[in-house]
């Protein structure tokens, strides 16, 4: 009888049937893992970016809701004129409140005011004059809606 000293053929591919068998369980398990973990991550980084979304359209809209006026009444040129009282008020857009709204409500009035009167075409004054009171009242009304 001679010393055993290695596996039989027998016993090595019952051996790798059996490691089979395990790793045909475990891979998909552990793919299922690593899904459910990349998929946690993905939903806490998107909860941040609308966390962080949500942040800065709370501070956007009143600009941009005083934005719409000034364009739909001024096409091109309101943006322009919204701007140029934000500047006067010293303000970013992000930083406007109520009261600014307001504020620029009075000098846009002011301002567009003035430039109807220089206009010398008495159909362009009263569209003019028209236009400066529909943007005051559209942006009285956005105050009070947020209110």
């Amino acid at each position: 009888m001679r010393g055993r000293q290695g596996f039989t053929l027998l016993e090595v591919v019952i051996a790798i049937a059996v490691i089979s068998i395990l790793a045909s369980i475990a891979v998909p398990y552990a793919a299922q893992i690593i899904n459910q973990s990349r998929e946690g991550s993905t939903r806490k980084e998107m909860e941040e970016l609308f966390a962080s979304a949500d942040a800065v359209s709370e501070r956007e809209p009143l600009y941009e809701r005083a934005r719409a006026v000034f364009v739909e009444e001024l096409g091109d040129a309101g943006e322009g004129v919204l701007r140029t009282q934000i500047a006067r008020l010293g303000k970013r857009p992000e930083d406007l409140e109520k009261g600014d709204i307001v504020r620029i409500a009075d000098r846009a009035t002011v301002d567009l005011a003035t430039l109807a009167d220089v206009v010398d075409l008495p159909k362009e004054k009263d569209r003019l004059a028209r236009q400066i009171d529909e943007i005051r009242v559209r942006l009285e009304r956005l105050v009070r809606e947020d209110a």
